[in-house]
């Protein structure tokens, strides 16, 4: 009985022993030729407003929703606008007409001057009449292109593929320019924080490939972006009481793949290969 235990027990010994030793020089080995890292998700943000104020008419996503790049977020009455961008073109439409009268005018003053029939006064005045009304129709050309953006300016489009976080007013609300109505967060724009040890900062480099994995199992590639040259202490929200009083250096690493799966703050671990 005693030889059949050993007979299983030598051998599994020597499995463990075996496992134990092959475990432990993978987890020296990858010490030596990896870093890992802990971080979080930062996306970008963007906060969406009016250049014109007016009072808000209607809004088209509530948070949570997903937005594409173009797409109508929100409106504004554009009643006075419309009424502006009309009169400018009627000033335009005037102007033109009273340009073109002055040219024929001037046509016959200028004959009538070569001809010995007109004073040198007569022809100045009509000369400096025809240059005014070129400049006044120029400047009607630059108060309709106004009014077109103003009247433009009353509609909000998203700049990117977003998803809304907030939504900072309704529908009648009184709004002045550069006021946020929507703050969006970029499905394509993500990328991490992590930080290093001054031990690890001479072994990464800017453009070093890294493999991100979250704690969902997801996992991306992506590069390093950035190294800060200036030393802080780790900040409380990541780490422990013992390693916030390190000194480290915030790296930005930027991703390859981003996609809807990755949130604001969200943990990631960082494997940078050395």
């Amino acid at each position: 009985m005693k030889k059949k235990i050993l007979k299983i027990a030598i051998p599994a010994a020597i499995a463990f022993a075996t496992i134990f030793v092959a475990t432990s020089a993978y987890n020296f080995y990858q010490s030596k030729h990896r870093i890992i890292l802990y971080g979080n998700v930062d996306i970008k943000e963007v906060s969406t407003s009016f250049r014109v104020s007016g009072r808000l008419k209607t809004l088209f996503f509530d948070e949570g929703d997903v937005v594409k790049k173009g797409d109508l977020l929100a409106s504004l009455d554009s009643d006075t606008f419309d009424n502006d961008l009309e009169l400018a073109k009627s000033n335009l439409d005037a102007t033109k007409a009273q340009l073109d009268n002055a040219e024929k005018k001037f046509a016959r003053v200028k004959d009538l001057f070569n001809n010995d029939s007109a004073s040198k006064q007569e022809f100045d005045n009509e000369k400096f009449a025809l240059s005014e009304l070129k400049a006044r129709l120029e400047s009607e050309k630059v108060k309709v292109k106004i009014a077109k953006t103003s009247f433009s300016d009353t509609n909000l489009y998203a700049p990117s593929d977003a998803f809304v976080m907030t939504r900072a007013f309704e529908v009648g609300s009184m709004l002045t320019p550069n006021q946020t109505v929507y703050t969006l967060s970029l499905t394509n724009q993500a990328y991490f924080r992590a930080y290093l040890t001054e031990e690890d900062l001479g072994k990464v480099t800017n453009g070093m490939a890294v493999k991100i994995k979250t704690d969902s199992d997801s996992e991306y590639e992506g590069q390093v972006g950035f190294i800060s040259a200036k030393a802080e202490f780790t900040p409380k929200s990541v780490e422990t009481a013992q390693l916030r009083t390190d000194l480290v250096y915030r790296i930005r690493i930027n991703i390859k793949n981003p996609d809807a799966k990755l949130k604001q703050g969200m943990p990631v671990t960082i494997y940078l290969a050395l």
